[in-house]
């Protein structure tokens, strides 16, 4: 899982696991924002600016790593999957507190590193910074995050393709023995209970992939020239429930050995956003 790079730089408090490079990087437009402000509205030249803000945002983010991350341990001990999920709100709901502890850290440093500096200017120099730099990530945050509940709504769909395995396993060996592609489950061997679709758990994917529990299902069916559909039966989940995917085998003959089946997925009622890399939607 990808968090956006820019939400790295002040939500060490939250999502502390974004740690690193990328974190490092992230903290550069929050340096450069801060120390135009704290330049223009201290006097600063601007080297010295850039480099007080670059010392007081690393120390915040430092101190916010220190005490994010036996906080999202804890959480996770105690099973807090779905709360700290990352989408949009749960993203505006971490980064928002963090405001007033990350002005008390910068400014407090900010006036340790330089006593000369008025410390009422440098408390309101500060806050104005933190409060830009904060305003342009939460609304940054608000556009690159996704809504509640897609990143779990995607792994579903990721098990969909994953349920479908044995039957693709079927189709390859009946083409390989028939030399032509099946048109129902009957052909393969299945039993008559079976033979126009069948019905397998929809596994309930929390944010890490666990498996708590059977909940919806899934019911596989095969169409015409082997193509393999999958359908949501899941109320619980209205993006999904009644949608499908659907998955077509195209055999290639290489220009030695056996044909080789290619499978293409698609989705004729589901929206690209919500497919695994490779699956597109139809029309």
């Amino acid at each position: 899982m990808l968090m956006p790079a820019l939400a790295y730089a002040n939500i060490a408090f939250g999502f502390a696991w974004a740690i690193g490079l990328e974190f490092l990087i992230a903290l550069i437009p929050v340096i450069i924002l801060e120390g135009l402000v704290l330049g223009a509205m201290l006097r600063l030249p601007g080297m010295r600016a850039l480099n007080l803000a670059t010392e007081a945002n690393l120390v915040s983010a430092a101190a916010g790593l220190v005490l994010g991350l036996p906080l999202v341990n804890y959480a996770l001990l105690a099973g807090a999957y779905a709360w700290l999920e990352p989408n949009r709100v749960n993203a505006v709901f971490l980064i928002a507190p963090l405001l007033l502890p990350s002005w008390w850290i910068e400014y407090r440093w900010i006036a340790r590193r330089d006593p000369a500096l008025d410390i009422s200017r440098v408390r309101w120099a500060s806050g104005v910074a933190n409060v830009l730099s904060y305003a342009a990530l939460l609304a940054y945050t608000w556009t690159a995050f996704p809504e509640p509940g897609v990143n779990r709504v995607r792994a579903l769909v990721r098990d969909a393709y994953q349920a479908s395995d044995q039957v693709r396993q079927d189709v390859v060996a009946f083409r390989t023995k028939q030399g032509r592609l099946p048109d129902s489950l009957k052909e393969l061997g299945y039993p008559p209970a079976e033979a126009e679709g069948f019905d397998v758990p929809m596994r309930r994917l929390d944010l890490w992939g666990n498996n708590s529990g059977p909940t919806s299902r899934l019911n596989l069916s095969l169409q015409t020239a082997g193509r393999i559909s999958v359908q949501f039966l899941g109320p619980e989940h209205p993006v999904i429930d009644r949608k499908r995917i659907v998955l077509s085998p195209v055999v290639e003959q290489p220009a030695r050995g056996q044909p080789v089946i290619r499978w293409q997925c698609s989705a004729p009622d589901l929206p690209q956003s919500l497919l695994p890399e490779g699956c597109v939607p139809e029309g």
